[in-house]
């Protein structure tokens, strides 16, 4: 076997270990640890569900079948090839994720502050700004506005409290601050205002996306005979796509939820998630049509669908049952008791794959 081939193939589980690190591990973690003296803390989880709960909760099962899949894989050279692509692309959709507004709480660390020139129409609308939310003084200097995210943090809040209580222009002067405090342009350049905890968002965002784009492409290049066994690859990757759907109800709670409570915005679908709303029908159409022409196994294709369509439903329409369950109404109990089954599963795979994977011959 070539020797490049060898050496990619044999970096893949030290990859794989490491992405489960840094995305199920370091990300939650260093959220807790970093802003651990915050009494909200617990906020940005319930705020971004999709990003942290999902990569704690879920990502770790998308990982290690996707590692068993890719180890059926006959034809490396081609996997390799199409892996750097993967990875190519993911560097692209990171930096324009990073360089975006709409910058997350987490993004900043507690003592992060800017200062922007800004309109004078601008600096009217956040003058409309209710003295209960926020000390117009504090933040308003001449054409000057003075962005502290402690007071940002506080607004949110207490806007969350308020919100049925204010009129019009008093909401929108809201918005308009907010949509200028989480602009990119507003911290691009400054020193010591982003957190330790952007790093691993940084680099779960970017493994998040490669490993969805790998399933995609793997799914679509190999046919029966480039697989060792089929029935038992389409088994993973089925769980690695009803897993990663997972993901679509709590990405539509953000939408609907999330930015509808700090920037007004009521869309269900953002400009950014296009990309991944218009894999996912194309992903499990593919795979129900291989499931088909493999066994013609109508009953789990049934079950895909089915899944596929509830999940989208619930996100969709029932955004508040997702508010209950890891949004603002949510409380850490229950987080632990989804995770609880998540952390056995992670103990009991890692185990059986230290065993296996040492045994393989790639």
């Amino acid at each position: 076997m070539n020797k490049t081939i060898l050496y990619f193939l044999n970096l893949g589980k030290p990859l794989m270990i490491t992405s489960f690190i840094i995305t199920v591990i370091c990300l939650p973690l260093s959220v807790g640890l970093e802003f651990r003296y915050n009494s909200q803390w617990l906020l940005y989880f319930k705020l971004y569900p999709h990003l942290i709960l999902f990569s704690l909760l879920a990502f770790g099962v998308v990982l290690i079948s996707l590692n068993k899949a890719i180890y059926l894989v006959k034809g490396s050279k081609k996997f390799i090839q199409n892996l750097l692509l993967s990875v190519l692309i993911s560097i692209f959709l990171t930096y324009i994720e990073i360089t975006s507004n709409n910058i997350l709480l987490l993004e900043l660390n507690n003592q992060a502050q800017s200062t922007i020139n800004i309109p004078q129409e601008t600096i009217l609308q956040i003058q409309q700004i209710p003295e209960s939310l926020l000390d117009i003084n504090e933040v308003i200097r001449g054409n000057t506005l003075i962005i502290n995210k402690s007071k940002i943090e506080e607004a949110i809040i207490k806007f969350r409290e308020q919100k049925d209580n204010l009129n019009q222009e008093q909401k929108q002067g809201y918005y308009t601050l907010m949509k200028n405090s989480f602009s990119y342009s507003t911290w691009q350049g400054k020193n010591n205002v982003f957190s330790i905890s952007r790093i691993f968002y940084i680099l779960s965002f970017f493994i998040i996306t490669t490993v969805s784009l790998i399933s995609f492409i793997i799914l679509f290049i190999y046919s029966k005979w480039e697989v060792k066994s089929f029935d038992k690859y389409l088994n993973l990757l089925t769980l690695v796509s009803l897993v990663f759907m997972s993901w679509s109800p709590l990405r539509y709670y953000y939408n609907l939820n999330t930015l509808n409570l700090i920037f007004g915005s009521s869309n269900a679908i953002g400009h950014f998630d296009a990309f991944a709303f218009f894999i996912y029908p194309i992903y499990f159409t593919f795979l129900c049509w291989k499931i088909y022409q493999n066994n013609r196994d109508l009953q789990k294709i049934g079950l895909i669908i089915a899944i596929f369509l509830i999940l989208t439903i619930i996100g969709r329409f029932f955004s508040q049952s997702i508010n209950d369950l890891f949004g603002l109404n949510s409380n850490l109990t229950i987080w632990i008791v989804f995770w609880i089954p998540s952390l056995v599963y992670y103990f009991y795979q890692w185990f059986q794959w230290f065993q296996t994977t040492s045994n393989l011959d790639p």
